[in-house]
Formats: structure tokens, C-alpha cells, sequence
């Protein structure tokens, strides 16, 4: 008989004895007088000698050991504590007689932090986790494991003033301790706000090195400052810093405020007092982050959000609340203008190979030639023409169909479609194009000309809108995102204005065409955007699209935030559900050229926006949810204050800047 571990689980332990061998039948296991009932009689007696240091079965010694965990929280502050319990049964029994280990792992493997012994089969711990921690009970034997509970340390900005009390004129500095999950924040971007009677206002930006960021402050009145991440999803507790009353005589005050010389409609600054300047600076310096109007996906958020393992999926939904990416059906085509009223008065065809031909308007082929001969098209009598070695069509005989010209070329499924694979190329526009058909009109007197291709593939392989070296998530959602944009244009008629439903620059999306499907040598970079492109497309009718309560979304798109988003009524008009502002703090990312930016307001420029001569001082004294300016108010030399409040996008555009995150006017 063979007597070993097997025989008990969970706590109980029994060393192995060697005795004749179990006879195989598994019958005999169970049968009365059995073997296996001599060798439990024996364990049962060993035990009570103390031979054996863990106690005998009970009846239902072969019932599984479990442990059941539970936790009093998933999240915690730094410090905080958090109470595991567990229940230690043996079937449906609580096991007393053992003591079990509480483990946790934050990095590496697990490590036994407490071993506690349960009462009537249950025992509860409290910890106290500094960074976030991963634990489980075990039992001694280590053979059976409770489910891992995870305990997550949220991030945190702890601050200190070095002086919570300054003598007036004087200096503090304010130390923030950035950590993530309890963790030093080894580099990133906080930011110092102080509190005005309109809210929190952003003073200055600084970089966070290895969890330490440095603020000096010199307040003229006592103020209450707190540091946050610069989408304001990690905030300090307030720290404030005191000013001392002046040792000198003040002069006597009748106990009534100062009087406000500014209009009822102006509010007063939000920065606290600094030194005003006596003469009229000749500019001021604007300091901000950012490129874009800040509504709906940030281009470099979703780079750096797709360095970090997010999906398209994620990163739209991120960014366009409550909106998922779904197939969906989608328009076969779309037209795009190349050129029209804002260019010159005759555009040049060519190819680079191949051959091309050009067409009326009810198809009737006028002309063909290849890469050795050029089409001049211009306006002659109101319709377009096209001139050809000097010939000109349609010819002047010609009864048919005059408003319309089509251009096709090789290698299209409009002209020889297993034939040499054709670029065409058209002066005074910014592509080349592989794909479609050009279509030329005259609208208003002035030649337009659209491309005529396929939305899903072949539009969208042109689409100019990213860098094809990013990671591939980045770049389908940037597919998804523009093949959204396109599809709303495309479902609805063409515009009246330029015979299309895009235009080829920023009025639309940026369009190039084979210059962005070919980017790179041997085309490198270009194939990776069209495979992003295709990982996204079912058929010429059937795609992903980003839709929200079923209906398609509106997914305006922008290079970059001041480290979060807006909200759509905020920067423009409209109140929109899926619009909303959210954390953004990926736009930050070092690679960002425009995470920091500075810029110059002119005096001239500052008193036609304030209507007021003599500005000596530019504050922004308001802010939207997003961080982006509300309000503006200017000092004059004789202490006269007016604010303008606009949207956002139009104090971004009456100043001139790049966004409208400003962080400082000095």
C-alpha cells in the first residue's frame, strides 16, 4: 500500500509510508474493510501520536480545499488602506485548523507579507499599499490559491510651499511630487493654477523629472495654488501661500472696496497682482500647446495612445464619447476638386506612363495620347476645352455635349484597367493621382476639375492627413476618422459651388493623392498606410465606420490639444453628445513639436481686439473645461480693465495663434 500527499489535500499533510501496493480496482477504494480504510485508520492514529503534525480528515477529507478572496476596495489613495478578506473552506466546511499566507507581487514574483490563522474559517487583513499591488491567500502548503485582487494606487500630485508665509515682494517655491499608481513619474508635464473669484486659472507649465516639479511663485495677496497634469485628470490638494501685512504704515482706507473703473460687462483679473509695467510694452509674448481647434480626435494623442497598445477601437472611442466603430454600409464614390476658382486660369495634364484619353460628356472619345503629349484644358466660351498639339477639342463643329470633359488613363477601371498603371499629374494642384477620373466643367466662369474615385480604397489611399511611419492603430483610426468625415459629404448631393463633395485641402480633409500612397522609398511608408487603410474596408461599399446611438458621427479631427479636448459648444456653436472634453494628456507627447509653442501679440493687434489704447497688461481670466481661453482681459497705464469672452476658436483666430491653450501672456 502506498500512503502519500495524495491521499489528503489542501492543509492536510501527511508524509509518505510505504506498505504493499493499492490493488488497481477502484472498487476495492470504497469497499468496507478495504485497504484504503486500514491506511485512513492509520493516518488517523499517526496524527494522534503526533507522529504527523497536521490534524487527521474529517468524513469529507476528500472535499476540494477552497479559498475565497475578497477585497474592500479597487482603488486607493496613496496611504490609504484597503481590507482582504478570505473564506478557507474544505467543501462546504470552514477550515480552523490552518493558518493561510497572504502574498503580493507589484513587480517580479510573489512574496509572502502576512500569514494569518482563520476563525471559523475566515480571516481578514488590512494593507496599506504604497504603489499599486496585485495579492492572494495561499495555503501553507501552497497548493491552493485564492483568485489575485488587484489594488490600484491612484495617481497623485502631492505639493509643499517652501514658504506657506512670504513678506510682500518676496518668493516661495512650490515642490510637486508626481506619482502614477504610487510610482515616480519619471518624465511628463504638470502645470501650477491658482484660484480666482472665475475658477482655477494656469499660471506656467514645467517638465517632471524623475517626480519632481519646481513652481516659484510671488503672489502680492495672499493665494491658494494646486499643480495638476495638463488634462487635469491628476490634481493636488490646495497648498496656499501667505502674504504678510507690510511692516510700514498703510495708508488709511475709508473701509470701502476700490472703486472699479471698468464697464459692468468686464471682469476683473484672475492672475494675482504682478508688476505692471508704467509704458506700453510694443508686444506681448503668448505662450501655449497645441495645433487645432481641439474638437474630437487628436492626431498625435492617438499616436502616442497607439504606442501604448491601444487599438482603433479604443482610441476612437476615447476621444468621440460613447461612439464605437462598426461595418457599415458606405457611398461607392465620392468627388473630390483638384482645381477650381482659387487657382489659375488653365491647368496641364499629363501621365507618367501609359496612355490617356479624353472624352464629351456622353462619352464620345475626342482625342488620346500618352506620356510624350501634354492636355492644356482652359475656358473658351463659358465651356471647358482642351488644346492638343496645338489642336483644339472639342472642335468648333462639334454638336454635342460642351459643358463636359473626362479625362481617363491607363491601369483605371475606367480606361485599360490590366493596362500600364498610370500617375496623372494636373499643374497648379497638389497631388498626383493613380486612380478614378477627372471630370472638367466651368462653374462661375472659372475651370474646375474634380477626381471621381472609390471612398473606401482609393480616396482614402490619398488621404494626407498623418504620417504613414506611425504606428498602424494611429493610422486606422485616422482611415476610420477621414472615412467618416467623407461618407456624411459623400451621402449628401454635391456642392453647387465646385461640382464635389470634398475639396482636395483643409476646407475638406487633405487629399494627394498617389504622392501619399507613395510615400517612401519603394513606396515603404505608402504601403503601410494603405494596408491601415485596408485592415478597415470590407468591399467598395461596406467599411468601418464610427457610429454613435446608431447614427454616423461627425469625427472632426486635429493635430494636437493643450493636454485635453473641448467641448463642441465650447469652440464652436452646436451642443453634441459624442463631443465632449476629455483627458488628452497623449497629446503632450516630447515627440509633439507643438506641445509647447511661443507666439507674439503686437500692441497695434491687442488694442483693436480690447478697443482700448495704452494695454499694459493681457490676462486670460477665463477658461473653458478644456483648458482653452474663454476670457481675455486687458490692463491699461491708468488701471482700466476690459475683457472680451468669445468661443474659443475665435479668440485662437482674432489672435492669431496656432491654438487656443494658452498658458501665459507676458
Amino acid at each position: 500500500m502506498n500512503v502519500s500527499r495524495a491521499l489528503l489535500s489542501g492543509p492536510f499533510v501527511l508524509h509518505t509510508v510505504s506498505m504493499r501496493p493499492a490493488p488497481p480496482s477502484s472498487a476495492a477504494r470504497h469497499r468496507p474493510g478495504s485497504r484504503l480504510s486500514l491506511a485512513v485508520a492509520l493516518v488517523a492514529l499517526l496524527g494522534t501520536v503526533g507522529v504527523v503534525g497536521a490534524p487527521a480528515p474529517t468524513a469529507d477529507a476528500a472535499a476540494k480545499v477552497t479559498l475565497t478572496a475578497s477585497q474592500s476596495a479597487t482603488k486607493v489613495d496613496r496611504g490609504g488602506k484597503v481590507t482582504l478578506k478570505v473564506a478557507y473552506r474544505q467543501g462546504k466546511k470552514p477550515v480552523t485548523c490552518c493558518s493561510v499566507r497572504l502574498q503580493a507581487r507589484t513587480t517580479g514574483g510573489w512574496k509572502t507579507v502576512r500569514t494569518v490563522k482563520p476563525k471559523n474559517g475566515k480571516a481578514s487583513v488590512v494593507v496599506t499599499p504604497k504603489v499599486t499591488t496585485r495579492y492572494r491567500f495561499v495555503t501553507l502548503t501552497g497548493n491552493t490559491r485564492s483568485a489575485t485582487k488587484k489594488v490600484t494606487v491612484r495617481s497623485s500630485i502631492a505639493v509643499k510651499a517652501s514658504k506657506p508665509t512670504i513678506a510682500p515682494g518676496a518668493a516661495s517655491t512650490i515642490t510637486a511630487t508626481y506619482r502614477a499608481q504610487g510610482r515616480l513619474v519619471a518624465k511628463g508635464t504638470v502645470q501650477l493654477q491658482h484660484k480666482t473669484s472665475s475658477g482655477w486659472v494656469t499660471l506656467s507649465r514645467t517638465a517632471v523629472a524623475s517626480g519632481k516639479a519646481k513652481f516659484t511663485v510671488k503672489p502680492a495677496a495672499t493665494t491658494s495654488y494646486r499643480v495638476t497634469t495638463t488634462g487635469l485628470g491628476v490634481r493636488s490638494k490646495t497648498v496656499k501661500v501667505a502674504v504678510s501685512a507690510p511692516t510700514t504704515d498703510a495708508p488709511k482706507s475709508n473701509g470701502q472696496p476700490p472703486k472699479n473703473n471698468a464697464p459692468d460687462d468686464t471682469t476683473t483679473t484672475s492672475n494675482p497682482p504682478q508688476n505692471t509695467p508704467k509704458t506700453p510694452p510694443a508686444s506681448f509674448t503668448v505662450k501655449g500647446s497645441g495645433y487645432g481647434h481641439g474638437i474630437g480626435m487628436s492626431q498625435y494623442g492617438a499616436y502616442r495612445m497607439a504606442q501604448e497598445g491601444k487599438t482603433a477601437a479604443q482610441i476612437l472611442s476615447h476621444y468621440y464619447t460613447g461612439a464605437k466603430v462598426t461595418t457599415a454600409t458606405t457611398p461607392e464614390d465620392v468627388a473630390v476638386q483638384v482645381f477650381g476658382a482659387s487657382d489659375a486660369a488653365t491647368t496641364t495634364f499629363s501621365v507618367n506612363a501609359g496612355s490617356w484619353r479624353l472624352r464629351s460628356g456622353e462619352g464620345t472619345t475626342l482625342v488620346t495620347g500618352d506620356k510624350s503629349s501634354k492636355v492644356t484644358l482652359k475656358v473658351v466660351g463659358g465651356n471647358p476645352v482642351a488644346v492638343v498639339g496645338g489642336t483644339t477639342y472639342p472642335s468648333a463643329s462639334w454638336t454635342g455635349d460642351r459643358s463636359v470633359l473626362r479625362l481617363h488613363w491607363t491601369g483605371t477601371r475606367y480606361y485599360s484597367s490590366t493596362g500600364t498603371k498610370a500617375v496623372a499629374s494636373l499643374s497648379g494642384t497638389h497631388g498626383t493621382y493613380r486612380h478614378g477620373r477627372m471630370t472638367v466643367r466651368v462653374i462661375n466662369g472659372h475651370l474646375n476639375v474634380v477626381n471621381e474615385l472609390r471612398l473606401n480604397t482609393e480616396y482614402l489611399y490619398g488621404l494626407g492627413e498623418m504620417p504613414s511611419s506611425w504606428d498602424s492603430a494611429a493610422l486606422q483610426a485616422q482611415a476610420i476618422a477621414g472615412r467618416n468625415y467623407a461618407t456624411a459629404a459623400a451621402t449628401a448631393k454635391r456642392k453647387a459651388t465646385c461640382d464635389c463633395h470634398l475639396w482636395d485641402d483643409t476646407r475638406s480633409q487633405n487629399f494627394t493623392g498617389w504622392k501619399k500612397e507613395s510615400e517612401g522609398t519603394n513606396a515603404v511608408w505608402g504601403k503601410k498606410w494603405v494596408a491601415a487603410v485596408d485592415a478597415t474596408v470590407t468591399s467598395s461599399t461596406s467599411a468601418q465606420l464610427l457610429l454613435a446611438s446608431g447614427s454616423l458621427v461627425n469625427a472632426y479631427y486635429y493635430s494636437s490639444s493643450g493636454g485635453r479636448t473641448a467641448n463642441s459648444e465650447d469652440v464652436w456653436s452646436s451642443k453634441v453628445g459624442y463631443l465632449r472634453s476629455v483627458d488628452d494628456r497623449y497629446s503632450l507627447t516630447d515627440d509633439n513639436p507643438m506641445r509647447a509653442w511661443t507666439r507674439s501679440l503686437t500692441q497695434a493687434k491687442a488694442q483693436s481686439i480690447f478697443g482700448v489704447k495704452d494695454i499694459v497688461r493681457v490676462d486670460v481670466t477665463a477658461t473653458y473645461s478644456s483648458g482653452q481661453m474663454k476670457t481675455l482681459t486687458a490692463t491699461t497705464t491708468n488701471g482700466t480693465k476690459v475683457s472680451v469672452t468669445k468661443k474659443a476658436d475665435q479668440l485662437r483666430s482674432l489672435l492669431g495663434l496656432p491654438a487656443s491653450w494658452v498658458t501665459s501672456i507676458a
